[in-house]
């Protein structure tokens, strides 16, 4: 009798227990409204460290999947092939490719997918897939590695390159330089009787310049001197006749014309004398200004009209 007790309440838990489990799945079930998914293989050429498998899938950020399946490719040992369960509605073409992306700092990866054409014709799979092949484009980490790296080789190229031209202008400019000099030395030594003779004029040209500028004082006060006496002798000549004048006129007419005579003399000597000193003062104005023009003399004169230089 117990033992039949026991074997009915054996058979009303695992009826409940089942009971209980079947009605957690319709529950579930009717939670989560299923979904119609379409497969799709993507192959990789980069790393997929931080990929796991049932990973997000998302169209422009839009989750519409999972990855299934990450494997390496059967055909091509360097290249990594993924499986994509996607939502059927989701509009993917020809044109859409698939993109590895990670998440912040975490190094946590899912695919994101897009397209460039909304107007592309929708994936087929090849004769060879067994199912549709989506493309793939590099990473982000991807794309700055390779662009790095580009940079950095053309930046050592670019410093190659300089550092070549440099070396080689520098050593023309050197060897210019050298050359420069050969030939400046050769005409030294080819011209050195001149330059000494060129020197030994210049020496006497300053000597005698230096004699010219010490006697040109004397000179000038000299000039002054006689330019002095010529005015005053000029004014006791003029005196002296005009005085001769009064006694001829006063004492008698037959001296009349010596004394317009005298009276001539004296001023054409008048007129000589305001001349020499005129042409005197021009002269000690012009050796105060240029004191030169002892040695070198006057400048030569403008042509005229219709001469030539």
């Amino acid at each position: 009798m117990e033992t039949r007790i026991n074997y009915i309440l054996t058979g009303l838990f695992v009826v409940l227990f089942g009971g209980l489990l079947l009605g957690g799945a319709l529950w579930l079930s009717l939670r989560t409204p299923a979904k119609n998914l379409d497969f799709h293989y993507v192959y990789i050429d980069e790393s997929v460290s931080g990929l796991n498998q049932d990973a997000p899938v998302k169209y422009r950020g839009v989750e519409v999947g999972r990855v299934t399946e990450i494997k390496i490719d059967p055909h091509n040992p360097l290249r990594v092939r993924l499986l994509l369960a996607i939502d059927r509605e989701t509009p993917i073409n020809e044109n859409t490719a698939a993109t590895l992306v990670f998440q912040g700092l975490t190094g946590v990866a899912h695919i994101n997918l897009g397209s460039r054409r909304k107007d592309a014709p929708p994936q087929k799979a090849p004769a060879t897939e067994k199912y549709p092949v989506i493309l793939s484009e590099p990473s982000l980490l991807t794309r700055l590695d390779e662009d790095v790296t580009n940079l950095i080789s053309s930046l050592t190229k670019a410093a190659d390159n300089l550092q070549a031209f440099l070396d080689h202008d520098k050593s023309r400019m050197v060897d210019r330089t050298l050359k420069n000099l050969e030939e400046v030395s050769t005409i030294l030594a080819r011209n050195s009787p001149k330059l000494e003779e060129a020197i030994q004029a210049a020496a006497g040209t300053l000597g005698k310049s230096a004699v010219a500028a010490e006697a040109l004082p004397r000179l000038l006060e000299t000039l002054n001197q006689a330019g002095t006496e010529l005015q005053v002798m000029a004014r006791e000549l003029s005196g002296q006749g005009r005085a001769i004048g009064r006694a001829v006129g006063d004492g008698a007419q037959d001296f009349g014309v010596m004394s317009e005579g005298i009276n001539r003399r004296f001023r054409d000597l008048t007129v000589a004398i305001q001349l020499l000193l005129e042409q005197t003062g021009n002269l000690i104005g012009a050796l105060q200004r240029n004191p030169a023009l002892i040695i070198s003399g006057p400048p030569a004169a403008a042509p005229g009209p219709g001469e030539e230089e």
